[in-house]
């Protein structure tokens, strides 16, 4: 009614480009290209060394006709599983990344190293897909199609250090501190759907389409999603040799490791809305879209604008959360040869884990882990002959969620039909590994080697379909194992 407001929406709702369908081309030949150089010198009477490096690589690849489906186990105990959807695919990606290495090492003293490393990496990748199938729960046709580009970096940046002190029974210390930042930036990522239907028409099939009713995820989308992550690291690591002490081969070896990351991402999504019921698609999504957006002059009158397409805002605040993690660990461990040929490498590791991701949306509970573990393992090696060894070896390890899965927050998967759903409810898995080895080296550079693996998982994540939509979330199952065998002939 507003006529100033209905030309500003007309003005936004055609300020996007309307190119919403791949586009078939022929490519070019892939490409790649590096440079190097390195030198070393002497700086007060010490070694100083030096390497840089430059890639650039261009990537085409393509995949026609593949295969994808989404099924699920029905209610009342069936084994049958049944269809959700179907689609034949295909896709092309067009990616290109250049980066760069630097790294300088300088030997401060005979037995002191300190080194520097920098790393650059940046690149885009541009996907086109056009997929068609068919959808279970909508009992219907469908075709789509996605444009999209992801733009990466990577910035790196450590310092280390290595020395040994004679001085202290030649004990060595390893240290290493690091810092990175990555950052994702995908803009205008646009998804465009239609439904389809083949009848027979005087004795012809003719192909009818017609715009999805009923879902609000199909109608035509442009998204914007923004991650940025910053990462702390710091490692030290101090080995102790006390052969001379007990006359026997003994190392005790000890450290401590902290990893902090920082994580926001956020996420935009606008859609085409469609005003007048009469318009007509007849299967060209750009043609569609350029004719159909914006104020419809027919049918509009002197005080009153009608719209074909006009575009929504329909960014909800659950599709945005922060995220960090902070990991702190120390360990103690031994490596004795308590006879000739039996030797143990045994130790303890005490880990904490503190995960906190919080949903723009303030009515969804924030994701939390708070835990510390005790986390022991033992490996014995016997030498049975002088080339031929068995082993035996425990360990308790974890798994944590990633930040992705443990956040509180939605996203529409386009090519799946479906929505990925966080749980913030989500806890680290414990793990027991026990391992058997028998290995051979009949000569220098050979082996034959056989072995059996088992492990058993408290808590492990899995994806779970949690509703008619087909819609998923990573959940926690009580138990799982795993057991197998493993060959090795060289």
């Amino acid at each position: 009614k507003n006529m100033q407001s209905a030309v500003l929406l007309d003005e936004l709702s055609k300020s996007f480009n309307t190119a919403f369908s791949p586009v078939n081309k022929t490519a070019p030949v892939n490409q790649a290209f590096s440079t190097f150089i390195g030198n070393e010198y002497q700086l007060f009477k010490k070694p100083l060394g030096y390497m840089a490096s430059f890639s650039y690589a261009r990537d085409f690849s393509a995949n026609r006709q593949s295969r994808i489906g989404n099924y699920s186990q029905p209610s009342g105990g069936s084994k049958q599983l049944e269809s959700e959807y179907t689609a034949n695919v295909n896709e092309a990606t067009d990616e290109i990344a250049w980066g760069a290495i630097g790294n300088i090492a300088y030997d401060i003293a005979d037995n002191s190293r300190l080194s520097m490393n920098f790393m650059y990496n940046r690149s885009l990748e541009s996907r086109a897909v056009y997929q068609d199938g068919y959808r279970q729960y909508y009992q219907t046709y469908m075709e789509t199609r996605i444009l999209s580009n992801i733009e990466r970096t990577l910035s790196s940046y450590q310092l280390k250090g290595e020395h040994s002190f004679a001085s202290l029974i030649n004990s060595k210390l390893d240290w290493r501190v690091s810092v990175s930042n990555n950052v994702q930036y995908q803009p205008n990522f646009s998804t465009f759907d239609n439904e389809y239907e083949d009848v027979q028409q005087n004795g012809n099939t003719v192909r009818l389409y017609n715009m999805p009713k009923g879902d609000n995820n199909a109608l035509p989308s442009r998204y914007y999603r923004d991650l940025s992550e910053d990462l702390t690291s710091a490692l030290f690591n101090y080995e102790i040799p006390l052969d001379k002490i007990i006359d026997s081969h003994l190392k005790f070896k000890t450290g401590f490791l902290y990893n902090g990351t920082s994580r926001v991402f956020s996420e935009r999504r606008y859609v085409y809305q469609q005003d007048l019921e009469n318009l007509v698609y007849n299967g060209n999504p750009d043609q569609y879209m350029k004719e159909t957006t914006g104020i419809s002059e027919a049918n509009s009158q002197k005080y009153f604008n009608y719209f074909g397409n006009y575009l929504q805002d329909r960014t909800q605040a659950s599709g945005s959360y922060d995220g960090s993690e902070k990991i702190m660990a120390g360990y103690g461990m031994i490596d004795w040869f308590v006879v000739k040929d039996l030797r143990i490498v045994t130790g303890v590791r005490y880990e904490t884990t503190n995960m906190n991701t919080i949903s723009k949306d303030s009515a969804r509970p924030q994701g939390l882990i708070d835990e510390q573990d005790v986390l022991p393992s033992i490996n014995l090696v016997y030498q049975l002959t002088s080339e031929m060894n068995f082993r035996l070896a425990f360990g308790k390890t974890l798994a944590r969620p990633t930040l992705r899965e443990i956040a509180p927050y939605d996203s529409y998967l386009p090519i799946e039909h479906r929505t990925y759903i966080g749980n913030g409810g989500l806890q680290r898995t414990l793990i027991n590994n026990y391992d058997m080895r028998w290995e051979w080296f009949p000569e220098s550079g050979e082996i034959m080697s056989v072995g059996g693996f088992y492990k058993s998982f408290k808590n492990p994540i899995e994806l779970v379909i949690v509703n008619a939509n087909n819609n998923v979330q990573p959940q926690n199952v009580k138990t799982a194992f795993l057991y197998g065998a493993e060959f090795e002939f060289r």
